[in-house]
């Protein structure tokens, strides 16, 4: 799944792929701003992202989406 969370104070946002539910997503998001610590999120590639509850605008939550490879028409 794609997230893209948005920082307040920039103008840039930080975008993730992620191999966890939706309903866990939402459930660390919560837990994180509501006790205002930090959400520790890691994505496909290994790489580790410690967010600010504090800083967080906003999080928007996608759907993955198959890369198509090649130049095929189907």
């Amino acid at each position: 799944m794609n997230i893209t969370i948005g920082i307040r104070s920039s103008a840039r946002d930080i975008s993730i792929d992620l191999d966890i539910e939706r309903e866990e997503l939402v459930s660390r998001v919560h837990a994180a701003v509501q006790s205002l610590s930090v959400l520790d999120l890691t994505d496909n590639k290994g790489q580790q992202y410690l967010i600010p509850a504090r800083s967080i605008a906003y999080v928007q939550i996608g759907e993955q989406i198959e890369r198509r490879v090649g130049f095929a028409l189907a």
